[in-house]
């Protein structure tokens, strides 16, 4: 009877955390998605491209997407 009450214990807690994780990522995941809708705002100082695979000297889809959008952004904005 004890080691019953131990085991469902044990499971309670291993279901809480995980829907605690899932719960985060849900959050983390919601959050990241509004940020990249979001339109950059005019003549920022400085833009930083997030690295991806680069296949030899070829960029991956990733990465060229990246940069292309950066390259957009610089090219509309470019305040010098």
């Amino acid at each position: 009877m004890q080691k019953e009450r131990e085991n469902m214990k044990k499971r309670l807690i291993l279901g809480l955390i995980i829907l605690l994780m899932i719960a985060i990522v849900s959050f983390l995941h919601r959050n990241i998605q509004k940020t990249a809708k979001q339109t950059p705002s005019a003549n920022i100082p400085y833009l930083i491209v997030l690295g991806a695979k680069v296949n030899g000297e070829e960029m991956s889809l990733s990465i060229n997407y990246r940069t292309e959008e950066a390259l957009q952004y610089l090219k509309a904005n470019n305040s010098t």
